[in-house]
């Protein structure tokens, strides 16, 4: 899970990258993996720039004790969030 989120006086979007790489050696069952990620800028009236990178690879597992084996899951949510506040344009 990745958040990336900007509360400040800038009208412009921020600008943003999540670069994920998400690998894994065969069919793994057993095993998960979790990264968990929050990016804040509050404050400032000029674009924010907010960049992630993560590398996950998942390696190994026991096998699937029921014979049937099941490829990785691999799910990347991410959520970005602007939130333009006027009252930092009031500040010095």
């Amino acid at each position: 899970m990745n958040i990336q989120m900007t509360i400040s006086g800038s009208r412009q979007p921020t600008k943003r990258t999540n670069n994920v790489t998400q690998g894994s050696s065969g069919n793994c069952s057993g095993n998960v993996v979790n990264s968990t990620n929050v990016q804040t800028n509050v404050g400032g009236t000029e674009r924010a720039t907010q960049e992630r990178n993560s590398n996950q690879q998942l390696n190994g597992g026991g096998g699937n004790p029921s014979g049937v084996n099941v490829p990785p899951v691999k799910l990347r949510q991410n959520v970005q969030i602007d939130v333009y506040n006027a009252a930092d344009k009031l500040r010095r």
